[in-house]
């Protein structure tokens, strides 16, 4: 009821306010759910929308933020590497598509420049997903099926309304970064301290029991980061009543869990030291991830100055490096590697320059929480050295531009603020 309550006031009061493409960018977070598609197609249409409208807007943007160049830029090298890829089609597909992404960030900043209101609803529909995702998800570890039916296949992980993709984790670990920044920087919600307690803790249970190990560890070093950085002596204290619960209900879920037990301590500990443990004996599985890494190796290393380009790791595996042991993939799996085999050297000072840009502005914007949180989110989305997906991937790369989007929009607005004050 609630929630319809909410609706009913933005159509009162709010939708004579907002044009089209503001209602495409708020149904992208639920759309994202059903696959790469929809989400996809919304966002295209989005960016067509604003070059044609706003075209010397975006270009302003585009050239003036250093952040959003850096990616410009590495889109382009891209772009020209691919004409000499063995597969040029593929490659220049994927890398031209490319460029879509970041006019989607420049969109993003001026959709919500023209109704900051925006923000308000696009927090609201963050909750509601992350919430409904989350409880789903533990439903069907409880009754081995979600709210729909669906039954996850693999029995340590678990999948919810994302079927038989695994990516549960990783949806949540990187939209609730944006839900958490909206409700603190935006809304300034901490008096609602308990509901958003509540909505972190069914998170990173979620999280935890989809097993995607990497989203684990990823959602805990960002809170981790997000507790030594940013000065707010209110959220310090949130984090740590969180972080006591959430380490005691793990202990507990660990202790009954045998698939989790597995997952997390038995695979882990035979990936890393090389060594049977439960189920996990097969060699191949145990050292899959470190075979994508030396086979990437080789690559670079018969091709380093510009790489192979974009979509091209799986084609050069096959076909020049290919033993049945694991190694070749569609990707390595890694976004260092990835970049080092298909873009070069180049495209490694490119992307190194814009990750140590991201790091300066930490440091010069530490005491800025609300441009700190989002860097930090960024940063934490494009580290390059943990097991990663397709760097080029659309449906990760629209989780990745959301909050580069809201970065844009907080500078054009202070951009905005301080002419108005000379």
């Amino acid at each position: 009821m609630k929630l319809i309550s909410h609706f009913k006031l933005l159509i009162k009061n709010d939708l004579k306010n907002f044009t089209y493409v503001s209602f495409l960018f708020l149904l992208i977070p639920p759309f994202l759910i059903t696959g790469p598609f929809i989400p996809d197609l919304l966002l295209i249409i989005i960016c067509i929308y604003y070059c044609a409208k706003h075209s010397k807007k975006i270009i302003k943007i585009l050239l003036n933020n250093k952040i959003i160049f850096f990616l410009i830029l590495f889109s382009s090298y891209n772009a020209v590497n691919s004409l000499f890829a063995k597969e040029i089609l593929i490659s220049i597909k994927s890398s031209f598509s490319y460029f879509r992404f970041p006019i989607f960030a420049v969109a993003i900043s001026l959709i919500i420049l023209q109704n900051n209101k925006l923000n308000n609803y696009f927090l609201l529909i963050l909750k509601y997903v992350i919430i409904f995702l989350s409880v789903d998800s533990i439903f069907q570890f409880i009754f081995n099926f979600n709210f729909f039916g669906f039954v996850s296949i693999q029995g340590n992980r678990i999948s919810g309304m994302f079927g038989d993709e695994y990516v549960l984790g990783s949806y949540l670990s990187k939209i609730f970064p944006i839900y958490l920044f909206l409700e603190f920087y935006i809304k300034n919600r901490l008096e609602k301290k308990i509901e958003i307690l509540f909505i972190t803790a069914i998170v990173y249970l979620a999280v935890f029991i989809s097993g995607e190990r990497t989203s684990f560890i990823i959602l805990n070093i960002y809170l981790i980061i997000t507790f030594f950085i940013i000065s707010d002596l209110k959220y310090k204290k949130f984090l740590k009543h969180f972080f006591v619960l959430g380490i005691l209900s793990l202990f507990i879920l660990l202790s009954f869990s045998k698939d989790l037990k597995e997952r997390y301590i038995s695979l882990t500990a035979g990936q890393i030291f090389n060594i049977d443990i439960g189920n996990y004996g097969s060699d191949a599985l145990k050292n899959q991830n470190f075979k994508h890494l030396l086979v990437s190796f080789e690559m670079f290393k018969d091709k380093p100055i510009t790489g192979y380009g974009n979509k091209m790791f799986r084609y050069n595996c096959f076909d020049n490096y290919f033993i049945d042991d694991g190694r070749c993939s569609t990707h390595p799996h890694n976004f260092l590697a990835q970049i080092a085999v298909e873009s070069g050297i180049i495209g490694l000072l490119i992307f190194g320059f814009f990750y140590f840009y991201l790091l300066k502005e930490i440091i010069l914007l530490r005491n800025k929480n609300n441009y700190l949180f989002l860097l930090i989110i960024i940063a934490v989305n494009f580290f390059p050295f943990f097991p990663s997906g397709n760097l080029f991937n659309n449906w990760l790369n629209i989780l990745f531009y959301i909050p580069i989007g809201f970065y844009l929009f907080l500078k054009e607005n202070d951009n905005i603020s301080n002419k108005h004050n000379t």
